[in-house]
């Protein structure tokens, strides 16, 4: 009798923990959405503004300025003929996987982020950017797991800023919530957590990660 007790005891907690993960992972992947669809959204306006900014900072050299001045998808694609090479040419990539993404052309987008992200001159903003975007894209587009890869290679790349790891270590737990793997979630919401943040950005982001450790139901015991 006092096993069967047991028995049932341990059903009710295992019932209690599913649900609890299910109703956590329905709150998140709904939330993941919002965070994805928002961060697509300002891709655009991210890439004409940042630009816009380091083609002033450059000498005006005529493939700078052939660069800068190039507008439409074709005008951009005729210079990076001319002058495929240097950080001002992966800007102007960048820029054109923004009107990739205006025209909801997501493939062609992400063909040209990974060009920004292989690119050894990208600037280490726009090389951060171009990878966690591509990860946007995929995860709109209902591809999961390719949207972790982009994550999980945004936060083990230490070229980029903190504030770019610290949003592919968020995101890379989102998507393993996603997959059913809250052990790899906590870990990668931890990374994000173990960090003193030195910006605004990184503080949001890490701030994020603590508000999903949160949520998530509680570790399990480490077994005696």
């Amino acid at each position: 009798m006092a096993k069967q007790k047991k028995v049932m005891e341990s059903e009710i907690i295992a019932d209690d923990i599913t649900r609890d993960c299910n109703s956590f992972e329905a709150w998140f992947i709904e939330n993941g959405k919002l965070v994805a669809w928002g961060c697509v959204a300002i891709i655009v306006a991210v890439a004409v503004v940042f630009s816009v900014v380091q083609f002033r900072k450059s000498s005006q050299t005529k493939a700078h300025n052939t660069l800068a001045s190039a507008v439409t998808e074709q005008q951009i694609l005729d210079a990076l003929k001319q002058y495929p090479d240097g950080p001002v040419a992966a800007e102007a990539r960048y820029r054109l996987a923004g009107l990739y993404i205006k025209a909801q052309n997501n493939k062609a987008a992400v063909e040209q982020l990974a060009l920004v992200a292989a690119d050894k001159h990208a600037l280490a903003f726009t090389k951060g950017r171009a990878i966690l975007d591509a990860g946007y894209l995929y995860e709109n587009d209902g591809k999961t797991k390719e949207a972790l890869a982009q994550y999980e290679k945004a936060a083990s790349d230490l070229s980029l800023s903190e504030d770019a790891r610290l949003e592919g270590y968020y995101a890379a737990g989102r998507m393993q919530l996603v997959l059913k793997d809250v052990a790899k979630a906590r870990a990668a919401f931890k990374q994000a957590v173990n960090v003193t943040a030195r910006t605004q950005s990184a503080f949001f982001w890490s701030s994020q990660a603590q508000a999903a450790l949160n949520r998530l139901p509680a570790e399990p015991a480490p077994a005696k």
